[in-house]
């Protein structure tokens, strides 16, 4: 009978663990060193690096986008920087993640599907290089 209660009590406590674990947010990738799976606006412009910078960001940010754009054109790479976004898109997961990237530190870079917040321009050219190359693809 101790047995069966020990067993019942390792399937509860794994089935709170379970259900807790699948309904807390993700951990803070917004802001880390990686570009994540976005949904991309409606204004993007295929294989260009799009930089959001909204209009009333504070100076130093838009500067920093400024930058980043400047910085990425002398490397060759296509760039725009936009002030604002709109989307259209039934992928609820990848919706939340855009939403929670563009709530997160300016500028936000999206390219082909993936997403940074306030990326550095080495880590923009290593995700643009590593798509052009093909070992980068967006996931579905």
């Amino acid at each position: 009978m101790k047995f069966f209660k020990i067993i019942v009590l390792i399937l509860f406590l794994g089935g709170i663990y379970h259900y807790w674990d699948s309904y807390r947010d993700e951990p803070d990738r917004y802001n880390s060193n990686a570009f994540i799976p976005v949904v991309m606006p409606n204004e993007t412009i295929p294989n260009h690096v799009m930089i959001l910078a909204p209009l009333n960001c504070p100076e130093e940010e838009g500067r920093r986008a400024q930058e980043l754009s400047e910085q990425l054109t002398q490397l060759g790479i296509p760039n725009k920087i936009i002030d604002s976004v709109s989307f259209r898109s039934t992928q609820e997961q990848k919706i939340k993640q855009t939403v929670k990237l563009l709530n997160s530190k300016v500028p936000v870079v999206l390219f082909n599907e993936l997403g940074q917040s306030n990326p550095s321009t080495d880590m923009v050219v290593a995700t643009y290089v590593r798509y052009k190359m093909g070992l980068d693809s967006p996931s579905t």
